[in-house]
């Protein structure tokens, strides 16, 4: 006897298939971990962009075969829809809303268990410590310490966790306690398909201040080359004729010696 399917699964079934058919951006994203009170915030954010769902995998697995029938490439989606996910339709382009996506992560602290996605590093510096059992917390996980004014300094910096090891229960205290925040919370991209290029896009990962940091070195870069080398345009020309000036003068005190 087929089981039968409940009137709530036809209407989302329903509304999947029109939402899957009518946008030219589908985001299946991971909700782990993630509260209630982050995932309204993000869904807040973005309602001018797109409509957000959570979707049970095989209603959305079944909306995505559907729709299969006038767009091919979705279909493909199906391998990335968890238990735990949440689907954003837009029209808006993909790339912008992973941006929006990267923007609205906000900081988490570590937790005992956790895997370190980059290296955890503790700068030195003076603490808000007094001295007191903080001293031998700190030593424990191999931080040099000091006393400076009654409060506790830490003198080295030290790399805690390297990329990739877990954090252990120690460690993961003294993090909380130092007030650092190595992860974040937010939507975390697993596809993204464009309708308008008929693509499925994995791996995205948006930093902007990372890429603005990489525009500004090698900004720096290109104006030194051209400044050594002699190159005139807008940004370098000023500084050329002050160094070109700056060797007429000393050129002529010395021949007029």
């Amino acid at each position: 006897m087929a089981k039968k399917i409940s009137e709530k699964k036809k209407r989302m079934f329903k509304e999947l298939v029109e939402l899957v058919l009518n946008n030219d951006t589908i985001i299946i994203s991971s909700v782990k971990s993630i509260p209630a009170r982050d995932f309204q915030r993000i869904r807040k954010k973005l309602q001018d962009k797109g409509e957000i769902k959570a979707v049970k995998k095989k209603v959305m697995v079944l909306s995505l075969e559907k729709c299969a029938e006038k767009k091919p490439e979705v279909k493909k989606l199906e391998k990335y829809v968890e238990e735990n996910c949440v689907v954003l339709f837009s029209n808006t382009d993909p790339f912008e809303l992973a941006s929006i996506l990267a923007e609205n992560r906000t900081p988490a602290k570590a937790k005992a268990g956790q895997v370190a996605i980059e290296d955890i590093h503790i700068s030195s510096g003076p603490t808000d410590f007094p001295a007191g059992p903080m001293i031998s917390e700190l030593g424990s996980v191999g931080l040099k310490v000091a006393i400076e004014g009654g409060k506790i300094t830490i003198k080295d910096d030290k790399i805690l966790v390297r990329k990739g090891e877990k954090i252990n229960d120690n460690t993961a205290s003294i993090l909380g306690k130092l007030e650092i925040s190595p992860f974040s919370i937010g939507l975390e991209p697993i596809a993204i398909y464009s309708s308008k290029d008929k693509k499925i896009y994995t791996g995205i990962k948006i930093d902007k201040e990372a890429v603005e940091n990489q525009l500004k070195k090698g900004a720096s870069n290109a104006f030194n080359l051209a400044f050594n080398m002699s190159y005139a345009c807008k940004e370098t020309i000023s500084l050329l004729i002050a160094k070109a000036n700056a060797q007429f003068t000393s050129l002529n005190s010395q021949l007029n010696v």
